[in-house]
Order: structure tokens, then sequence, then C-alpha cells
């Protein structure tokens, strides 16, 4: 995995890690994202990295959803409860990243569904896809 983090935030890469909280990659405290994915997603949503980084949390909502009950202690916490907590850093993400309103009306030609459809910056996360085959 690669990981690397500048405190001056001397580019969006370090924003996004900034934005994320993934500051540090510690046996304690692994990186939740590769640089790779990062920068991916900032190519995606041209440089910005808000956008990149509320995708991102999408990504890690997606697998805290995955994951069952912890307890450590009197310390409890669900997979459920850290997906719900991505998800809203997403949405914050995205109102400060200057998404637009999302289409609910927008359905894609399935043999384009790798180019962005007018309108549609995919800046909102899959579940708010309904072609995607996810709903809440």
């Amino acid at each position: 995995m690669s990981f690397s983090y500048d405190i001056t935030l001397a580019t969006a890469k370090d924003m996004v890690r900034f934005e994320l909280g993934d500051v540090e990659n510690t046996v304690a405290s692994p990186a939740l994202v590769q640089d790779e994915e990062i920068l991916a997603m900032l190519v995606r949503f041209s440089q910005n990295a808000f956008l990149a980084a509320a995708r991102i949390c999408d990504k890690i909502a997606a697998v805290f959803a995955h994951q069952g009950n912890l307890k450590m202690g009197d310390l409890q916490t669900s997979g459920l409860d850290q997906a719900t907590w991505w998800r809203q850093r997403a949405k914050e993400l995205r109102s400060r990243g200057g998404a637009g309103p999302y289409r609910s009306d927008a359905v894609p030609d399935p043999s384009r569904l790798d180019e962005p459809e007018v309108g549609d910056d995919h800046s909102q996360p899959f579940e708010d896809r309904p072609w995607i085959g996810i709903s809440r």
C-alpha cells in the first residue's frame, strides 16, 4: 500500500487525506486508502479534493457496512454506526465541494455507463443512483 502525507497540505492528495483524517500509517492506525485511490478520485473529480474525499468516504462506508459489532471493555461500536458516520461525512464534503443537486430522473444509457451524464458530476454516492440497483 502506497502512503504519503505532507502536513503542509502541499497537494490535493494531502488535502484529501486531511479531510478523511487519514494522516498516518502505523500498526496502531493503518491507512484507510492508498495514494493511488486518492489520485484516481482526484482525476475523476477534476482535482476537487472535497468531492474526491466524499467519494472515498462512500467507499469506506461500504467497507464498514459489511462489518459486525465490536466491543472492547465499555466501548462498543458497529460497522453500521461507522458506515453511517462516513456517509454523513461524505454528504458534508459534497456540500463543501460544490456538488449540485442530484437528478433522480437521470437514467443513463447502459452502453455509456463510463461516460458522465449531462448534469451528473458523479459526486453522489452509489446508493443514490437508482440504476446501480442499490436502494435505501
